[in-house]
């Protein structure tokens, strides 16, 4: 449903529709992702998808017209409701957001084991049969840093793309060489924090990506207490792998993404960046498909 900026304010968009009484879920298509407002209230579902809720109550009785003979009726109130629509529902909330799973999602029967075996089957024919070629939008950006750039201005980058994550590219070797994430940003934070901190405060406009990624390796080979561990090749996957061979990656690895490269046949071509792979992309392909 699409749509449309308020009157004086573009940068606020509104539609106006009828629902019935009761609960509804929805969300939003922002640039072609799905997302939902985390100030409004949320529910998960049983496959952990996020969604806003709402809901519509039956409309109030005219006063002296269908009310008038029942003013002193008594009504029966359910003290497990769901908090009025405002008041999100999180981790101190487990036990009402499970009755407002129950009334909105019908109880699933158990699978036999039969069942469970054909449906894992189709899962696996699935995944070897499509590739990452089809994780990719049919329109969209790619965003990737370079190693030259300020920490700061790096993951203002970041934020301002509503990006959690992007690829590493050196100028130098022509070539991309890993991924910054919001991990990152933490570890950043919190060796600001430590005693004997090396990066100060004021550093972020000036240390590099390529700076902070060196004293991130010296870090881990201090915790590990062993020599300096050489640099982990670039993980990423090819637009003609599989998507067995992308959920084995990322699994494999312990990552939440990785980049989608397409290497030229021509000798001495940059790669291309077409897009970050992800088990949450490998779902949505899954739906989508189906």
């Amino acid at each position: 449903m699409p749509m449309s900026p308020m009157e004086g304010l573009p940068s606020v968009f509104q539609v106006v529709c009828t629902l019935p009484p009761g609960y509804h879920q929805y969300k939003f298509i922002v640039d072609g992702e799905w997302r939902h407002d985390d100030q409004q209230s949320v529910v998960s579902d049983p496959l952990g998808n996020v969604n806003n809720w709402i809901l519509v109550k039956e409309p109030e009785p005219l006063p002296g017209v269908e009310g008038l003979g029942q003013q002193g009726a008594s009504m029966d109130v359910d003290h497990d409701m769901p908090p009025q629509p405002g008041i999100r529902l999180d981790d101190h909330h487990h036990q009402v957001q499970h009755h407002l799973q129950a009334a909105l999602l019908p109880e699933v029967p158990a699978l036999s084991e039969v069942d469970a075996a054909a449906s894992r089957q189709r899962i696996a024919d699935f995944l070897l049969r499509y590739t990452a070629y089809e994780l990719l939008p049919e329109s969209g950006k790619v965003v990737a840093l370079d190693v030259t750039l300020p920490v700061k201005q790096a993951f203002h980058a970041l934020y301002e793309q509503g990006l959690p994550a992007a690829p590493l590219w050196d100028s130098d070797r022509q070539q991309f060489v890993g991924m910054l994430s919001a991990a990152d940003f933490i570890t950043i934070l919190k060796q600001l924090g430590s005693h004997g901190a090396q990066l100060a405060e004021e550093d972020f406009d000036t240390h590099t990506i390529a700076a902070w990624k060196e004293e991130k390796l010296q870090l881990a080979t201090q915790m590990d207490g062993s020599r300096m561990s050489p640099r982990r090749p670039l993980l990423y996957v090819g637009p003609d792998d599989s998507l067995r061979q992308v959920a084995d990656r990322l699994l494999e690895h312990e990552v939440a993404m990785v980049p989608v490269l397409h290497f030229p046949p021509q000798n001495g071509s940059v790669p291309q960046l077409l897009h970050l792979a992800s088990l949450s992309g490998v779902l949505k392909c899954r739906s989508s498909i189906a």
